[in-house]
């Protein structure tokens, strides 16, 4: 039963109770009128049947107006926290590098699927994390890459990129040149990790990535864009791997792998 049920029949029963306080109170003013003379009892019935009349009567109004502006705004608060705690959110920044324990994450977990351009600064500030996860035993890892080889895909993302030294946006050649060195980092790696039961994968996508994406064992990490120059500021969501959000993404790198192509070191790459 939903909040909204729950809700309704509590009111039912609120204005059943409320008109069986209002009978009692027409049962004490008849009492009241049957019994002579002006002692004690006849006061106190009265009373009483004032005090139950009343009581009712506020509560009917309560129930039909009042508490109609409270619930509503109730039920609005409510539905959002009950849509955030369906899409599994755990928290919200705007500071990417500081969302997670990233070193701890990287170092525990044994399935690990990322998807970004080529996360130099990322990659830089967990390297030592980075490799220790590669080289562990019955690991699980898919990288997934813009295709360095696609001239679309690098010409979007040389507009998309800002160079830190120029302030200008990313020459082609330099995007392909962080690409590549991405897949150098991540395929030797994955050379030196000498267990059969060890499944590394690099893929190479040959379309323009719309968001940059980190799936552990349990929690993922997702981050967008922005058009305004500049990194930094940009919304970054960590999340329950079994909530709706979880969900989404998990399926998205699902369509993202299907339509990439696995990276291998001579063929044709």
């Amino acid at each position: 039963m939903n909040i909204r049920s729950r809700i309704s029949r509590i009111r039912a029963w609120v204005v059943i109770v409320s008109l069986v306080i209002f009978l009692l109170g027409l049962l004490c003013l008849w009492i009241a009128s049957r019994i002579h003379g002006k002692g004690f009892w006849p006061l106190f019935f009265l009373e009483l049947a004032a005090i139950l009349i009343v009581a009712a009567l506020i509560q009917v109004v309560w129930e039909s107006y009042g508490k109609t502006v409270f619930l509503e705004e109730t039920l609005r608060e409510y539905s959002i926290s009950e849509e955030l705690h369906k899409a599994g959110l755990i928290s919200y920044t705007n500071d990417f590098d500081l969302c997670i324990e990233w070193d701890n994450i990287l170092t525990e977990t044994k399935h690990f699927d990322a998807f970004f351009g080529y996360a130099r600064h990322w990659r830089g500030s967990h390297s030592t994390a980075l490799t220790a996860l590669m080289k562990k035993e019955k690991v699980e890892i898919r990288i997934v890459l813009p295709d360095l080889r696609n001239p679309d895909v690098v010409r979007t993302l040389s507009l998309r990129y800002i160079d830190e030294v120029t302030g200008n946006p990313m020459t082609e050649e330099e995007v392909v040149r962080r690409i590549q060195e991405s897949l150098d980092f991540y395929h030797t790696r994955k050379q030196q990790n000498g267990s059969l039961d060890a499944n590394i994968k690099i893929y190479l996508l040959p379309q323009p990535l719309l968001y940059s994406y980190y799936r552990f064992d349990e929690m993922s990490v997702a981050t967008f864009f922005k058009h305004e120059p500049g990194v930094g500021g940009v919304p970054t969501f960590v999340f329950d791997n079994d909530g709706t959000l979880g969900e989404f993404f998990s399926s998205d790198f699902k369509s993202i792998v299907d339509l990439s192509e696995e990276y291998i070191v001579g063929a044709d790459n």
